[in-house]
């Protein structure tokens, strides 16, 4: 079977870049703090490159909104974006959270992650003037 992907064109990319960028930073942040030290460590070193691409990517977004034509394609973008990488984050109540965090695999449950993340989303475009 081929796989089809839904990404439109570069604009389209960058809009999911940006929600998916601030998403994985958030779960990683998460995961640095892990009782296992080996592997928190590795979330640690991975995470100053994450920001980094989502930096990369807000500046990106920024320069396709100089140009007002894009509006359009960004705000249906964010529309198409938006509820796939929140469910990224899984069921807000996660049957697996408690045993997790009883091993200090996990602090925070997905609710609070999403919301951190829909925080930030937020914060974003009302910067940009999308929100």
């Amino acid at each position: 079977a081929v796989l089809h992907y839904p990404l439109q064109g570069w604009l389209d990319a960058v809009v999911m870049n940006v929600l998916m960028g601030q998403a994985v930073v958030i779960q990683i942040e998460e995961f640095a703090g892990l009782s296992y030290q080996p592997l928190a460590e590795i979330f640690r070193a991975i995470l100053p490159r994450e920001r980094r691409h989502t930096e990369l990517g807000e500046e990106g977004l920024r320069k396709l909104l100089e140009d007002a034509g894009n509006r359009p394609q960004v705000a249906a973008a964010l529309a198409y974006w938006r509820p796939r990488v929140a469910a990224s984050f899984g069921r807000g109540s996660s049957a697996h959270f408690e045993t997790q965090r009883k091993f200090g695999l996990r602090r925070t449950g997905n609710a609070e992650l999403a919301a951190a993340w829909e925080r930030q989303v937020g914060k974003l475009l009302h910067a940009i003037g999308m929100a």
